[in-house]
């Protein structure tokens, strides 16, 4: 008996490049399947992964691959299906904006990358959308003190004196 259940791959084409097989596949007991794309034994093109929870598929994840590299957005959902992460990749590398949401759809965090490594002002914010935390990173170097609110808004520390957690 095998562990998970895999189709006939399938070939299509795509502007980016031939992908040669998608394989679908699901769990032994069928609650989560995916779709992957290769050119050859490579990931190449879309790979999805759906939950299959009280009859209904559900897209769980969303990405890209260009010759086994994550590339352009990775889009991430709650069962419920509302957006639980949008990040970027260039090359296999975060880059740029990456975007966290609270299983409300309120935003949870907001990082700034640029390959791979933090860069540019980082924003955390309470369930409730107010402020959270704000610092700041140069090339994956904290280069200031963290400035932080608490869920009602007010300043709490102002990034005057170190603080113990980031």
């Amino acid at each position: 008996m095998t562990a998970f259940s895999i189709q006939d791959p399938i070939t299509l084409e795509t502007l980016q490049g031939k992908i040669e097989k998608i394989v679908r596949g699901s769990s032994p007991d069928d609650l989560i399947s995916w779709e992957i794309a290769y050119q050859g034994s490579t990931l190449h093109g879309p790979t999805r992964y759906f939950s299959h929870l009280d009859e209904k598929k559900t897209l769980l994840k969303e990405q890209y691959f260009w010759k086994g590299k994550l590339t352009g957005y990775s889009y991430q959902y709650f069962t419920s299906g509302k957006l639980s992460s949008k990040e970027r990749y260039s090359q296999g590398e975060k880059w740029g904006q990456q975007l966290y949401y609270f299983s409300t759809g309120i935003l949870r965090m907001q990082l700034e990358y640029t390959q791979g490594l933090l860069d540019g002002v980082c924003l955390f914010f309470w369930e409730n959308g107010q402020k959270k935390r704000e610092t700041r990173f140069s090339l994956g170097k904290k280069t200031d003190k963290d400035i932080l609110w608490d869920d009602r808004g007010h300043l709490v520390e102002d990034g005057s004196t170190p603080n113990k957690s980031l």
